[in-house]
């Protein structure tokens, strides 16, 4: 039932938005989906049209499922298309899931760039990373990998925090991943991918954030105001407790307003008190 009802939500969510705005002009929203089945790894593209460009991402898991880990959603260095993908976990599932990844596509935007920073390449079961945006430019979105740690790692942590240009102040995005709690011994490393450019009308990010409690699997909306609409997402566990038993499922950027943050405790659970946080990028209409 579960699967049924996220599948349902996906095909409302993949409506695109054909709508020209006075501060971004072209603004659509496309969705691309993997296969539905139990193979133990998903990959999903999303393709902006002929001539514009990607401005934000999302993507995430369809199913509820504590075996199911979201390695990354990335957007192309061509600025073209959004990939995401995901592994099952080391114990494996014989339900059947998918993986889908949405493209926020617009006409190019003034000083549009992909900014990426990496993280060491070692065997140190936390990683984190921070960036900005280059002088005078805003992050529109952001995207991210955990790579060669297959089913290993999970994204626990992924924010922006907005500049203040009056005193000096640039935006900031942060990202942490975790190894799972049976650890891994191989080398592994992380990607943050921030999508910069000259701030469109009203770019602003917004926060909503969850109660804090032990409940196995978390979703929070954040919402842009009324003459809004939403380009990015990034979302954050907050907690006192063990990361590695907590993990990101989905990052999805809606066709209207909204945004959606998904999380959930592993197979094992955690009596951790932990609180989800989600951010959506907005801009007037």
């Amino acid at each position: 039932m579960r699967l049924v009802l996220a599948l349902v939500l996906a095909a409302l969510w993949a409506q695109p938005v054909h709508a020209a705005t006075a501060g971004i002009p072209g603004l659509e929203r496309v969705v691309g989906y993997s296969t539905i089945d139990s193979a133990q790894t998903k990959s999903a593209r999303a393709d902006c049209p002929f001539g514009k460009v990607v401005i934000g991402a999302g993507g995430g898991l369809s199913a509820v499922n504590p075996h199911l880990v979201l390695n990354g959603i990335k957007v192309s260095d061509t600025l073209r298309h959004v990939e995401a993908g995901g592994w099952e976990d080391e114990n494996g599932t014989t339900a059947n899931w998918m993986a889908f990844a949405t493209a926020i596509c617009a006409d190019p935007l003034p000083g549009l760039e992909k900014v990426t920073v990496r993280s060491p390449y070692d065997s140190k079961p936390v990683k984190t990373l921070s960036t900005g945006c280059p002088d005078g430019k805003e992050i529109l979105s952001v995207g991210w990998e955990i790579d060669s740690a297959p089913s290993q790692a999970w994204l626990s942590w992924l924010s922006v925090y907005e500049g203040r240009p009056a005193y000096g102040i640039r935006s900031r995005a942060f990202m942490s991943a975790s190894e799972d709690q049976t650890g891994y011994d191989l080398d592994w490393w992380i990607h943050l991918h921030l999508l910069c450019a000259f701030p469109p009308p009203g770019l602003d990010w917004v926060r909503t954030g969850g109660l804090p409690d032990s409940t196995p699997y978390k979703t929070v909306e954040p919402v842009c105001p009324q003459g809004k609409r939403v380009i990015g997402v990034a979302g954050t566990m907050e907690t006192d407790g063990a990361r590695s038993q907590l993990g990101i499922r989905q990052l999805e950027v809606g066709s209207s307003r909204s945004a959606f943050v998904t999380a959930s405790e592993d197979h094992d659970g955690t009596t951790d008190i932990w609180q989800l946080v989600g951010q959506a990028a907005c801009v007037d209409t």
